[in-house]
């Protein structure tokens, strides 16, 4: 059944990366109970599979920058959950955007 669940693991409509994150923790703890383990890199995977569309290019970037063999889940969710905060925009486009809107003449 566990197994079920983890390959079948997808992000539900109305759900926050928080509960999300929370489900898949239960899911790979259940597990470690059973004796039975997942890399973190396997499980971030699985956590980025379900994201939707708009998401790919930060999944992209955080594949490209970060070692998942090394990256900590928290990490990987706190990155996620900023990233859904600033409204899907990196901080970098929102300095870009203000410096560009500033530069704009009235």
């Amino acid at each position: 059944m566990l197994v079920y669940q983890y390959e079948l693991f997808k992000m539900l409509p109305s759900e926050s990366i928080t509960s999300m994150f929370t489900r898949m923790t239960i899911i790979t703890n259940s597990f470690d109970a059973l004796v039975m383990t997942y890399t973190n890199a396997k499980i971030m995977s699985k956590i980025f599979r379900p994201l939707p569309k708009t998401w790919e290019a930060k999944v992209m970037a955080i594949q490209e920058a970060k070692d998942l063999t090394k990256l900590l889940l928290k990490e990987l969710i706190g990155s996620l959950i900023i990233y859904k905060a600033l409204g899907g925009l990196t901080l970098l486009s929102r300095v870009i955007g203000f410096e560009r809107a500033s530069l704009s003449p009235l």
